[in-house]
């Protein structure tokens, strides 16, 4: 019960100069001149009675009150409600295998989906992997893997393929390795302890399976920091991948693009554009090439999506673009900057 609904059972109610504290007629005994002193704080409320000595339950039973309801309601806690859900699914076969669920108040849940409704538990043994697309994962050349299904959604929106085996280190199955056999993989690796011992133990299930494995820890300043927090901080996810390639000289560290020499010799803003061309471009579905190896691109398309030039720096881009055919990385085929047509380049 309120205060103010409390106070409404009595008569001659007088606010005093102290916060939160009254007087009013006592309903215990015939009061001429109010005697009831009554308090109220965070806990609930309290009365007495300097005439009569009557305390809570005694104002209580006379006025018919339960003397539960002189405590304050508890402020009811927010109804969690479902914020997404993430299907996994075999990465091999692609089968529905269970759900995690995602509330409001930031717990999870997990289930299988049965007639349209996600019920019981998962099984402990269940392992599968969330990704967004699953075909495009298979065909592209670089994926990431991410702890956790925001963290590849994340990514995911950065025009990068991805997936992600759950979020606790014992989610990761060495079989899930077998889905980067030939790619070039980015490991995007939560700034804590579990996060970078399971990026080492996913790194040691890749070799010998993956073309290139990267290992990148986001935010190395930012405690339990992750992609998203890099992102969310106007990060450009490319342009991460770029700079780690720098001090690293082991071929399976960094991937065989990042030891060739040629690509070296570009700027770390040549780079970025390049691993946007090679990698994002196909995965946007721009264009469907009527020449194969080739993409469609102009110039306004390109300052949308690579996002590293605006639109007043054509020149930059045309200079960055002449860079990349320069060092043979691709081929103009048709130049369409002058017409503000689109422009075809073929991939070296």
């Amino acid at each position: 019960m309120e205060i103010n609904e409390f106070l409404g059972h009595l008569q001659k109610v007088r606010k005093l100069p102290r916060r939160e504290e009254w007087k009013a007629i006592c309903p215990c005994h015939d009061d001429h001149k109010p005697s009831l002193y009554i308090t109220a704080n965070d806990k609930g409320i309290a009365c007495y009675c300097h005439t009569c000595k009557a305390n809570g339950q005694a104002v209580a039973d006379a006025l018919g009150i339960n003397i539960k309801e002189l405590c304050f309601d508890k402020p009811k806690p927010k109804q969690s409600r479902i914020k997404k859900v993430y299907d996994y699914i075999n990465p091999a076969t692609g089968e529905y295998m269970y759900s995690r669920i995602r509330y409001t108040n930031k717990e999870f849940s997990q289930g299988v989906r049965v007639d349209g409704s996600i019920t019981g538990h998962k099984p402990a043994d269940l392992h599968g992997i969330y990704t967004d697309n699953l075909d495009a994962l298979r065909t592209s050349q670089l994926i990431a893997i991410t702890e956790g299904e925001k963290d590849c959604d994340t990514v995911h929106a950065e025009g990068l393929q991805a997936f992600t085996y759950g979020s606790s280190s014992g989610d990761w199955q060495a079989g899930f390795a077998d889905i980067c056999t030939g790619k070039d993989v980015i490991i995007f690796v939560d700034n804590d302890p579990e996060g970078q011992a399971v990026a080492d133990r996913i790194g040691n299930d890749l070799q010998g399976k993956a073309k290139s494995i990267l290992p990148i820890i986001p935010t190395p300043t930012i405690p339990h920091g992750d992609i998203t927090d890099y992102i969310s901080g106007g990060g450009d996810i490319f342009a991460l991948i770029a700079e780690h390639r720098q001090g690293t000289t082991k071929a399976q560290d960094i991937g065989s693009l990042f030891c060739d020499d040629k690509f070296n010799e570009l700027s770390v803003k040549q780079q970025n554009l390049y691993l946007r061309i090679l990698y994002q471009f196909p995965l946007l579905d721009i264009d469907t090439p009527k020449r194969e190896g080739c993409i469609y691109l102009n110039q306004a398309l390109l300052s949308d999506v690579v996002g590293i030039y605006s639109r007043n720096d054509i020149k930059g881009l045309q200079k960055d673009i002449h860079a990349l055919i320069d060092r043979g990385f691709i081929k103009l085929v048709v130049d369409g900057f002058k017409t503000k047509q689109r422009s075809i380049y073929k991939l070296l």
